[in-house]
């Protein structure tokens, strides 16, 4: 009917306008007034005007479960840009409206804004939001208030985006944290809200920091710094000398990282987490060794004290790679594994047990097998470019054990498709050339689902870039 055909068009510029696509489930929920149906979804597609797209975990079997698939609309490329042009601003306002009720609750409006994950775990939850919408959002919303040049716009769209900053940095999703901030950072650059510049240029450095953009990172923190001209609370001053204090060390700038923790044991609380942080910054710029292995332990009891779990978390860690005992090292690991919380130590914690373990033959737990799956997952989708590697490093280990040739396939898929777009094709073809060992076991290829299918056909594309020689492929 007409009017079916008018809700489909409606979910077409939907999908246009949420760039990145949206699970059925959500878009079923996107304005209560004119619900979407499945029926809408299956003609757009059928017109080929929406793709749905699968999204999977690494290994296709963990703890005895079946791989989880998440199923999103998305309008591609080519059809998003016509159906711009049909747009009018109207219609766009009341979409981003409804998108901001879905995605952030009916306060945003006040700033306030709902927790997007459902869950404060970094590895998954009851329900999917594609937040790499959200950052769409704000930065359209910001960009009717520069258009329409009125300051409480400007000012109210600003807030919006720096608190779902703030929430998406909290939650450890760095990529989104550097998406929406860097957009603000410019968005606001020409105007005179220096409080708000600041914040949102201080959540920029810590989000450029943790994936590993030192130079920039210590560049932003330092303005934040210069606009705010000294009236930032300590606590935040600290927090700032905290970040600048690590890149520091991580550069072997170690009078810089002391000048750092000098300026926070100026104001911070002695038994503070804050000041902890200042001398441990101080012991990595002065000391090795026994004597650096001796004070970092007098740290970690201090951070107890401070009932710090990340930092006694991130202090043991370090102790793990200079200790030279394999059980201590092992045994903390596994605390901090045990440990309540703290999600993104707990990450790193078992890549190093999963590598240790792995390189001397051992085996790990199926939990500790789940978390290392899932670790993948969120590395993958952050970027964080020395972890992931481990990461993949590990899986890859576990699954050459035992040939599991449609997990290698899966694996070196993913991990390729980021090495080729950081320009890191020597660890590429490492990896190429190993699996294709691998593969001279199994020179005929069984395409068994299409997730399966998409993995073999990859390799075989890579097959014929690398070595121009193709390989045979069975459908059963």
């Amino acid at each position: 009917t007409d009017k079916m055909k008018l809700r489909s068009f409606k979910l077409l510029k939907i999908l246009t306008i949420l760039a990145n696509g949206e699970t059925f489930g959500n878009i079923d929920k996107f304005d209560a007034t004119e619900p979407i149906y499945i029926q809408n979804a299956n003609e757009l597609e059928k017109l080929s005007l929406m793709e749905v797209i699968t999204t999977t975990k690494i290994l296709s079997k963990v703890m005895g479960n079946s791989t989880q698939e998440v199923k999103i609309l998305r309008a591609p490329r080519q059809i998003r840009d016509y159906v711009n042009t049909l747009i009018t601003e109207n219609e766009r306002d009341t979409i981003l409206k409804c998108a901001c009720d879905l995605y952030f609750g009916n306060k945003w409006r006040l700033g306030e804004i709902k927790n997007i994950y459902s869950s404060s775990s970094l590895f998954g939850s009851s329900k999917f939001f594609n937040v790499d919408n959200c950052h769409l959002i704000t930065n359209s919303i910001m960009a009717n208030a520069i258009r329409n040049n009125l300051d409480y716009e400007i000012e109210r769209a600003a807030s919006l985006a720096i608190n779902f900053c703030t929430h998406v940095l909290n939650s450890k999703d760095y990529k989104n944290a550097i998406s929406t901030s860097e957009e603000i950072y410019n968005w606001l650059k020409p105007t005179n809200f220096n409080r708000l510049k600041a914040i949102n240029a201080m959540l920029y450095g810590k989000a450029l920091r943790m994936t590993g953009n030192g130079e920039r990172s210590n560049q932003i923190f330092k303005e934040s710094l210069e606009i705010e001209q000294g009236n930032f609370s300590n606590n935040e001053k600290n927090s700032i000398y905290v970040e600048l204090g690590f890149t520091y060390i991580l550069q072997q700038k170690f009078d810089e990282a002391t000048k750092c923790a000098n300026a926070i044991l100026e104001t911070a609380n002695p038994k503070g987490a804050d000041a902890i942080q200042a001398k441990l910054i101080k012991a990595e710029a002065a000391l090795k060794d026994t004597e650096l292995l001796k004070r970092l332990k007098t740290l970690e009891s201090e951070a107890k004290k401070a009932e710090s779990t990340s930092l006694v978390n991130t202090i043991s860690l370090k102790i793990s790679n200079v200790v030279n005992d394999v059980k201590e090292r092992e045994l903390r690991l596994s605390k901090i594994l045990a440990s309540t919380g703290d999600e993104y130590n707990k990450v790193r914690a078992i890549i190093r047990k999963s590598l240790d373990a792995f390189t001397a033959g051992k085996a790990i737990s199926s939990d500790e097998l789940n978390l290392l799956n899932m670790s993948y997952s969120y590395l993958y989708i952050q970027r964080l470019d020395g972890l992931f590697k481990d990461c993949h490093k590990a899986l890859w280990i576990y699954c050459s054990k035992d040939e599991r040739v449609n997990d290698l396939l899966n694996l070196f898929k993913h991990s390729s498709l980021i090495w080729r777009i950081s320009d890191d094709l020597d660890i590429e073809k490492k990896y190429y050339t190993e699996l294709n060992e691998i593969m001279k076991n199994h020179t005929e290829l069984a395409v068994t689902d299409p997730v399966n299918g998409a993995n073999v056909s990859y390799y075989i594309r890579r097959k014929l870039e690398f070595e121009s020689l193709p390989i045979p492929l069975v459908e059963v």
